[in-house]
Order: structure tokens, then sequence, then C-alpha cells
């Protein structure tokens, strides 16, 4: 089961970068439009690929997986997080919840995720380009773990776990390093980054009352990645923390080049006073030089 095969994504991100190098200058407003709208796409198609194509680099490692899930499973009895395994049970007792479960956690997070984005781009250009930086950061932060593999609960049916959607005749996987995304690599889970992301963006930039209920699309994926044991809670736990930390960056950076610019573009305040003095009536020009006038005016500023 998968909606969007990487192959196809490249081919379209490929699409999209070659409309906006293309069209960026023209003097069309519509296909200035298309080419930011391009260039955007690829960035986020290109994020895409590499999400479903950097767990394959640990294929080769499947001991050294199996290894660093069994330590993330002992760490959490130590910490006193309860076990997946009592949501499992939960669902699997109840067979039309166990599917749609299944479903939700296979198809959900990806689109949501891009119908955020091209909401944000449609509909509030202005918060834009800071929530996809953020997300931008989050997903490269969590490729760049996802190069230690971790093996998901799953594949430990001595630990207690069931592949639920292999039960339920669901799974998106195959032999390891097959299917739409690799095994071998839970921590952290994407899955529940974007999903907090989209959260976060809707809480952010709508003013709807009804904005909230948006918080039950992070709830109802940390519940799937868990219940049907594809995901740690630790893995969850990690992705959120590093959404906090890219959304920190992105603000400083933000806060560090406005006031950058401020200072630059200080001495430039100045320009619409002489400006406006070039209006001002020829018969105050006759004025002594060392009569003060008032700002009320708006013609000149007081030497006070």
């Amino acid at each position: 089961m998968g909606w969007l095969e990487w192959k196809w994504a490249l081919v379209l991100a490929g699409v999209g970068l070659v409309v906006g190098v293309v069209w960026r200058g023209s003097g069309r407003t519509w296909q200035r439009r298309a080419a930011a709208f391009g260039l955007e796409a690829a960035l986020v198609l290109s994020l895409y690929t590499l999400w479903i194509l950097a767990g394959r680099l640990s294929v080769v490692r499947v001991d050294e997986g199996l290894a660093n899930g069994r330590w993330v499973h002992h760490f959490q009895d130590r910490i006193g997080l309860p076990s997946e395994t009592n949501l499992q049970n939960w669902i699997i007792a109840r067979p039309w919840v166990a599917r749609f479960t299944n479903g939700y956690y296979a198809i959900v997070h990806a689109p949501a995720m891009m119908i955020t984005l091209l909401w944000l781009f449609l509909s509030h250009r202005d918060r834009y380009s800071r929530w996809r930086t953020a997300l931008a950061l989050t997903t490269f932060a969590c490729l760049a773990i996802q190069f230690m593999p971790v093996a998901p609960p799953r594949m430990y049916p001595q630990f207690g776990f069931v592949d639920v959607a292999r039960l339920f005749d669901q799974s998106v996987y195959g032999p390891i390093g097959q299917g739409i995304s690799d095994q071998i690599s839970a921590m952290p889970s994407v899955h529940v980054a974007w999903s907090v992301w989209v959260a976060a963006v809707v809480i952010d930039a709508s003013s709807s009352k009804w904005r909230w209920l948006i918080l039950g699309h992070p709830l109802a994926t940390i519940f799937a990645v868990s219940a049907t044991a594809n995901h740690w809670w630790l893995d969850g736990i990690v992705a959120a923390g590093l959404l906090a930390i890219a959304v920190v960056i992105e603000r400083s950076f933000a806060r560090a080049k406005a006031r950058a610019t401020g200072a630059v573009a200080q001495p430039m305040v100045v320009t619409p006073a002489f400006a406006a003095s070039s209006s001002v009536p020829a018969a105050n020009d006759a004025l002594p030089v060392s009569r003060p006038i008032s700002t009320s005016s708006g013609s000149r500023r007081s030497s006070t």
C-alpha cells in the first residue's frame, strides 16, 4: 500500500525545478507564481524522496538495528513508559479499529503535510517560509538520525509485540529494504514530526475557533504508530523535540536577520521626511534658519 513512489516524486520534483528556473524571471505574473510554486514543490518532493530512500542505507546493518531497538525497549521500561502492547491488545480485539489504524498509519501522514504546505502557500504566504523552513530542518534532522538503525517494536515477538498490519494483511512493508519505506529506521518517527507540524501550522495560521480540532491529527498519529508496533514511544518524543528545536532555530535566525536588516535600513527612515519637505510651499523657504518649525506641520523636525 503506497500512494506515491519515490521515483515519481523525484520526477515531479524535477519538473517543478525546471518550471521554477525557466519562469522565475518572467514578466508575466502567472508564470512567476507558477515558478515560485514549482520551486517549493521541488523542495518538498525532494524531502519526501530522501525520507523514503535514507532508511535503505541501513539495510546492511540489521543486527545493529535490532540491538538498538532492544536498548530502546529496555530504556523505556527503566523510565516507566507504558508498553505499546497495551494499545496493540486493545485494537487487535477490535478488528475494524485495527484496520482503520493501519490505514491511518500508511496513508495520512504525507498527504496531510503536503496539503497543509499548499494551504499555507496559497492562503498564508506571510507565514509560509518560516514553517517550510522548520519542516525542512526537522525532516533533515530525522533523516540524519535514521542513519543509525533502530528496529521497530513489531520485530520483537519475544517481547509480546505483533505486526498488526501484517496480521490484517495491510502491511506496507515487504522484505527488509522493500516497500514504501525501510523497516530499520524507526527512530525518530517522521510520521509524528509531520503530524505535530501540521497541528502547529493550522493553530498558528488559522483564526477559526475550530482550529484546535487539528490536535486530533497528531494524537491519532501517535496512537497509530504505537498501536501498530511500527514505532516506540521514544520515536515520537524525539521527533516532537526535533520539531521544537527546529522552530526555535528558525525564529532565532529570523530575528537575527530582521535586526541586521533593520540596522542597515535605519538611516533610510529619514528619506520620507526629506521627500515631504519638497512639497512644502515656497513661502516657508524664506523663513529664518534659526526659527524652529513645529513638527505638527510634518515639513521639518525641530532641532530640539
